[in-house]
């Protein structure tokens, strides 16, 4: 039997009352091209973000030490979120509808694994490394400024990480996830009835 028989024929003559595969592929193509979409915009505003922060620390004579390490830490953390996401971007552009059922199946669970890789690892990295590098960059203005000064700053700066944090990443993480789960459980079904009628 031809092993590249098309899955689509075989999930449109089913009986039971399940979503058909053309809905199936036009859910993965949206969600595709929306996660594209965000990572291209999210790489550059970090790459805009990354030429300031370098042509900062080049023009600034006077940076401290602690400034210069901070500024340090947040560029490692740019370029490590940066490499990571591009990997996922190159996997975005690579996988289309034209290869068979079953690579793409692989290409939607590779993906999944890469963003899995990128939102807990990669970003968990960053994060610290931004967290850090942003204090250390404020401290000596907050010192100078006075410890007033220092409780607010570093209050407010705490408040906005922590609720990044905590609140909107594992949220947008749980999104992203959960959809492309959903997508490839379904596809996953596909490919198990399909080697049962072989």
């Amino acid at each position: 039997m031809n092993t590249n028989t098309d899955l689509k024929q075989l999930w449109n003559t089913q009986t039971s009352e399940v979503p058909s595969i053309n809905e199936l592929f036009k859910k993965a193509s949206k969600l595709r091209n929306f996660t594209r979409y965000k990572l291209l915009i999210v790489n550059i505003m970090l790459a805009v973000t990354l030429a300031g922060l370098t042509i900062m620390a080049f023009h600034s004579h006077t940076m401290s030490s602690t400034a210069s390490i901070g500024i340090t830490l947040t560029v490692l953390a740019i370029v490590a979120y940066l490499y990571a996401s591009n990997e996922i971007i190159k996997l975005l552009f690579k996988s289309d509808f034209d290869s068979s059922n079953s690579e793409y199946l692989r290409n939607l669970i590779q993906l999944k694994h890469k963003q899995e890789f990128l939102q807990k690892t990669i970003t968990t990295f960053s994060f610290i490394c931004l967290s850090v590098g942003v204090f250390l960059y404020m401290y000596d203005e907050a010192v100078q400024r006075g410890l007033e000064y220092s409780l607010i700053a570093y209050g407010l700066t705490g408040a906005w990480i922590a609720f990044n944090w905590f609140y909107t990443r594992p949220r947008t993480i749980k999104k992203q996830l959960t959809n492309l789960t959903e997508i490839i459980q379904k596809l996953e079904t596909v490919n198990a009835q399909f080697a049962e009628t072989k």
